[in-house]
């Protein structure tokens, strides 16, 4: 924790306060912080003359674009239209400065975890106070926060507990153990949003944690040595006996009501269609080629996939680029996985809180559906940019 501490008073009391109610939508005005940390990112010291890069010049002309596409129709409202368009490129920078915070990358670790931790607490809160007043014997999916009273659907509650979906495969990596209290807090974290994830029902949820415990073993099997295989299947399986013996898997227990009603709602045909996402997705495609600057949002709605609703706002040139934009971030996640320098750990959590950024990309809205996890996700992609350079260019 007092790593923790260290960095947010190397990166600014003030300018962590901002950039953290961004990206949570503390309140409901996120956009309004948002402005705040544009503005703070101008006074950081040759942050605009260092930091530059091609990454950074792509995500803003990306945002320059997108948002004067939205200005033609700024459904949400027109304060929208410059934090569409600064604050993307200026979370890339913050995220860029995370690194430059703590000086050794080795604590970028516990930091990146408590954020991912920071992010979901206004969602943890909000399905927790709804599990005290109900229980988990609720076949209502949508949870309203629980600062305005606002419901948001189960996936786009649920997206907010994805980086502490991804704590147990983190820990299987581990090589130095956190201290005490940061375990703890890791651990009460991801017990906590598992039982939030039940509550809401995500099958998307559930499945990054599957994915991860799966990608990290498949990672770490070939790099440890037999005992330290040995003992991490130890723990898992410990972790396995625990929940059998604890948690009844019948779906006519409490805990499961949320996905018996999904399975009698529509069982297999609901998983195989995405929850009707398929049509979407098959509704956009056919747009795409008839209307190929955008659509209103009236037609059907959500595209429910951050690079089809793209191109609904922005059409085919903001849709272009921010594939082009895709591509470099895989591109320099494989960069960064084949970077021996950087402590395993590292390397696997960057994979992992990029599957779950993709995998929730795929299914929900993304910019104008859920700014702050798009903006997150410019965070996240500074850090990881700065992170390589510093490292490959010092080898």
């Amino acid at each position: 924790m007092r790593d923790f501490y260290l960095f947010v008073k190397n990166f600014g009391f003030v300018n962590f306060l901002f950039v953290a109610l961004t990206f949570t939508n503390f309140l409901g005005y996120g956009y309004l912080y948002g402005y705040l940390a544009v503005a703070l990112i101008l006074f950081k010291k040759n942050a605009l003359q260092r930091d530059l890069d091609v990454l950074f010049l792509v995500l803003f002309i990306f945002s320059i674009v997108y948002s004067l596409f939205y200005f033609m129709d700024p459904w949400k409202g027109l304060q929208f239209f410059l934090i569409y368009m600064l604050s993307p490129a200026a979370f890339y920078l913050w995220g860029k400065q995370v690194p430059i915070a703590l000086n050794r990358n080795e604590k970028i670790l516990p930091v990146l975890m408590l954020l991912g931790v920071i992010y979901s607490l206004p969602a943890m809160i909000s399905v927790l106070q709804n599990i005290a007043v109900g229980g988990f014997a609720q076949h209502e999916r949508s949870i309203a926060m629980f600062w305005g009273g606002q419901k948001i659907g189960a996936t786009g509650m649920a997206q907010f507990f994805m980086f502490n979906m991804c704590i147990p495969a983190i820990f299987l990596s581990l090589r130095k153990k956190f201290n005490l209290l940061l375990t703890i807090l890791f651990l009460v974290s991801f017990v906590l949003s598992l039982a939030c994830v039940l509550r809401l029902g995500s099958r998307t949820l559930l499945g990054i944690m599957l994915m991860s415990v799966v990608f990290a073993l498949l990672l770490l099997i070939p790099k440890l040595t037999f005992k330290q295989t040995l003992v991490r299947f130890g723990i898992l399986a410990v972790f396995i006996i625990a929940i059998i013996q604890n948690v009844s898997f019948d779906f006519d227990s409490e805990i499961f009501t949320t996905f018996a009603s999904r399975m009698e709602d529509g069982g297999v045909e609901d998983l195989a269609s995405g929850g009707g996402r398929v049509d979407l997705w098959d509704k956009s495609i056919t747009y795409m080629k008839s209307h190929p600057f955008g659509w209103p949002l009236d037609r059907f709605g959500y595209s429910h996939n951050l690079w089809l609703d793209t191109f609904r706002v922005g059409g085919f040139i903001s849709f272009f680029i921010l594939l082009i934009f895709t591509f470099q971030i895989l591109y320099l996640l494989r960069k960064m996985y084949l970077l021996k320098k950087v402590s395993l750990s590292l390397r696997l959590l960057f994979a992992l809180y990029s599957l779950s950024f993709l995998s929730i990309f795929m299914v929900e809205p993304g910019i104008d559906g859920n700014f702050s996890l798009f903006i997150f996700f410019c965070l996240f992609c500074g850090t990881m940019q700065s992170i390589y350079m510093s490292d490959f260019s010092n080898p």
